[in-house]
């Protein structure tokens, strides 16, 4: 019978050549995801007829195609509230 050579390989920290180090791809810290507005409470939009005739005015352009609604006139709370209802977006 002939002899069979085995080979041996050490195996640990050390034992092998070192290689260079893997560079991985840096993941993403924050995920933007879609977050609805937080709409008031009913009786917060109790007495504010200005800010539901501007957003039927906004819905009515929408559904005409125009474009562009004249805010000059509404006081600080109702734009305040307008902009809560709509939420941020483009």
């Amino acid at each position: 019978m002939k002899p069979f050579h085995i080979p041996v390989v050490a195996i640990g920290p050390g034992s092998q050549p070192e290689s260079e180090p893997v560079n991985y791809f840096e993941m993403p810290h924050d995920m933007h995801t879609y977050r609805p507005p937080v709409l008031p409470e009913p009786e917060e939009m109790a007495g504010r007829a200005e800010v539901k005739a501007v957003l039927e005015g906004i819905l009515a352009g929408l559904v005409a195609g125009a474009g562009g609604v004249d805010l000059a006139g509404l006081a600080p709370e109702a734009v305040t509230l307008l902009g809560q209802v709509l939420g941020e977006g483009e």
